[in-house]
């Protein structure tokens, strides 16, 4: 999960991801603060965490305190924030959860929908919207990889059938 800051969906960048079986999921431009569980759940928390141990060196020390002690209090702020926490709940409340259904009510309000966002492939159209203007080739290529999944789907009676959107290029 990543912005769509242009070196993350950089062709070379989603065909290595793609080598390697990743899904990327991209979050839509302005649509960062809102959604990225790092700027939602992780910074501020770590922020406050880093702080409170920093804080603690310091009385225990009375003053300034070493770099050695600083990264203690680095490392302990991490193990704390970030290492020891269930994200469920995170990935949740921002919607990335089957079918949505406990996304918190700022991310409801944000995005103004309430229905349910299908667990089917996206259109072209809706992948473009997470892709800044102008870069046609990478969402394409993010594109592609929903379509290759699905442009062969093997029923009970062994009949491959091709996506609906599949372009031609792909069918």
């Amino acid at each position: 999960m990543f912005d769509s800051l242009p070196l993350h969906i950089a062709p070379s960048c989603l065909a290595i991801m793609a080598s390697r079986n990743i899904w990327p999921l991209v979050i839509p431009p302005k649509a960062t603060p809102l959604l990225q569980v790092l700027d939602t759940h992780a910074f501020s928390s770590f922020k406050q965490e880093l702080r409170n141990q920093y804080d603690s060196m310091r009385g225990q020390r009375r003053g300034d305190i070493s770099m050695i002690s600083f990264l203690q209090c680095l490392r302990d702020a991490v193990d704390l924030a970030l290492v020891n926490r269930d994200w469920r709940r995170a990935f949740d409340d921002n919607g990335f959860a089957p079918n949505q259904a406990n996304m918190s009510q700022h991310v409801l309000r944000a995005v103004q929908f309430d229905a349910h966002v299908p667990s089917c492939a996206p259109t072209l159209e809706d992948v473009e919207k997470c892709c800044p203007r102008k870069s046609g080739i990478a969402s394409k290529m993010l594109w592609k990889r929903f379509v290759l999944r699905e442009r062969v789907t093997i029923t009970s009676s062994r009949v491959a059938t091709v996506s609906a959107h599949a372009p031609p290029e792909v069918r």
